[in-house]
């Protein structure tokens, strides 16, 4: 649908919404409620734009019987998308914790029963703990746990580690890694750097972008993890490390992201690889 179908669209449905509707999207049922949330009106009018180098990337990568990690899962748009790619033998892990979007990641979860999904109700951060989400009244997706005194509400959520939920969940290792948890990114994924064995290293992460909200130095760590060398030759396939395009380091559109995405199927595709996505939530498409 274009922007100017998608426009019209919108003003003709939205008064008639009740609440959320169930459709088909990239052939997979979905539950989306686009009046609340940015993520979902994008699903609606215009899927066939959202994310488009980051899902081209997944296609590219992952395999039947692949293994994916969904941090900051919002309604499942990855989830879903990376499960019909891996498969019925494959893995894919949500962990999302506010309610509302909550809800209709498990509807979306439950219309796929075909789907390999393990869903976490809560959020990745350095221990467990409950910490306040901030709510946006405009877009319930953009929830923050960094940015708790923003928003028109805040709930309590559980928060774990992530790498305790990647044990729970019995994965041999991750294929791909996507985070999106507005501002908080470092204190999920430093963490467990930290801690993980390096089997468990994502081969290719996807990573939203918030240098401003981190509290610590994230692409200072990931930059020390490309320079470590890999312990053995059989150990390469996820010890090798994060191969990084940070030559694009300030990023700011799409077509930039596109860009680094592009630099990457020049490169072997059995190398891990690092996407530094740096989209914006709060900017309609």
């Amino acid at each position: 649908m274009s922007k100017t179908a998608a426009s019209i669209a919108k003003r003709i449905l939205w008064p008639t919404m009740t609440g959320p509707l169930d459709v088909t999207t990239w052939g997979i049922a979905m539950r989306l409620d686009p009046r609340r949330n940015i993520t979902e009106k994008r699903l609606l009018l215009s899927p066939s734009r959202f994310e488009l180098a980051e899902r081209e990337l997944l296609h590219a990568r992952l395999k039947v019987g692949d293994q994916f990690v969904d941090v900051g899962a919002n309604v499942g748009a990855y989830t879903m998308w990376v499960a019909q790619i891996v498969g019925p033998s494959g893995r894919c892990v949500a962990i999302e914790p506010q309610p509302s979007v909550l809800a209709r990641l498990r509807a979306n979860i439950q219309l796929n029963p075909n789907f390999n999904v393990t869903l976490f109700p809560c959020g990745a951060g350095p221990k467990d703990d409950v910490m306040a989400l901030s709510i946006g009244g405009s877009n319930e997706g953009g929830a923050s746990i960094a940015m708790a005194s923003g928003g028109t509400h805040r709930v309590d959520v559980r928060v774990r580690p992530l790498l305790d939920m990647v044990v729970e969940s019995e994965l041999s290792r991750i294929d791909a890694l996507k985070i999106d948890i507005e501002g908080y990114e470092d204190q999920a994924l430093i963490p467990f750097f930290k801690a993980a064995p390096k089997h468990l290293w994502p081969r290719l992460m996807i990573l939203e972008r918030s240098e401003k909200d981190w509290q610590q130095d994230l692409l200072g760590l990931l930059k020390s993890l490309i320079s470590t060398p890999s312990p053995s030759r059989q150990e390469g396939r996820t010890a090798d490390l994060l191969q990084a395009f940070l030559k694009k380091q300030n990023i700011q559109s799409h077509r930039e992201a596109n860009n680094v995405w592009a630099m990457s199927k020049r490169f072997d595709a059995s190398r891990p690889t690092l996407l530094l996505n740096s989209h914006h939530d709060t900017v309609p498409p």
